[in-house]
């Protein structure tokens, strides 16, 4: 009897704790939820495709290849990057990486060019949308660069597009960067479904060795910005 008391009790806690996690996800002005009402549309799609194919020729096969045939089922421990670039164009930053379950990213970043090295330090404000061809969203960032100590992020002013369910108990944050890993401010294991289906991302946008990048990968756990900071800075 003391048993069936207990799992119903706890039942009762876990259905109070998801209502209110829906609740505060859909209430709270200050961590917006964005859904999947729009993506790009097809003319944005063919744009930033023609300047893909310009900027990454031999890689662009990858690219056609996921909008025709989306990504394979694999292990999440036998996911890798095949392939990591990044381009310049216009005053934009374009990366594309390409892993070996067909999923394709293409994240696209403001070039700031007047973060001078001589300087201490200089705060700016970026956009850096992550995501792929379709599905995007974008972080407005304000952050600092310290040439001679660590750099951090100061805010994130503002998240738009429509690439990603986000909500609130999937944000994180570490604000200033250190021995571990670059500061970062982002989303952990959000879907491109409304019910939380299929892959599950991560996206948001780092801040470390002097640069700031936008990050998406298919989630993979706890480490995943220490990952990210491998691929985004190193490269």
């Amino acid at each position: 009897m003391k048993k069936k008391i207990l799992r119903l009790t706890v039942m009762i806690l876990l259905v109070v704790q998801l209502f209110s996690i829906s609740v505060f996800a859909t209430e709270n002005e200050d961590l917006p939820v964005i859904t999947l009402q729009e993506t790009r549309t097809n003319s944005e799609i063919e744009n930033l495709e023609s300047i893909y194919e310009r900027l990454f020729p031999d890689e662009y096969h990858y690219i056609k290849e996921y909008q025709e045939n989306g990504v394979r089922e694999m292990d999440i421990d036998k996911i890798e990057m095949l392939f990591y670039g990044t381009k310049e164009l216009d005053d934009k930053s374009y990366d594309l990486i390409v892993m070996n379950n067909g999923q394709i990213f293409t994240n696209i970043s403001e070039v700031i060019s007047d973060i001078a090295i001589t300087r201490a330090s200089s705060t700016k404000t970026g956009n850096f949308t992550v995501g792929d061809l379709g599905h995007y969203n974008t972080f407005t960032i304000t952050y600092t660069i310290n040439t001679s100590g660590y750099d951090k992020i100061n805010s994130c002013d503002n998240v738009t597009g429509s690439g990603f369910y986000l909500y609130p108990t999937n944000k994180s944050v570490k604000w200033t960067e250190d021995a571990n890993g670059p500061a970062h401010y982002g989303y952990n294991n959000v879907s491109m479904n409304y019910d939380g289906s299929g892959v599950l991302y991560d996206i948001g946008v780092a801040v470390g060795n002097d640069k700031a990048k936008g990050i998406s990968q298919i989630s993979t756990g706890a480490d995943m910005w220490l990952w990210a900071f491998l691929y985004a800075f190193f490269f």
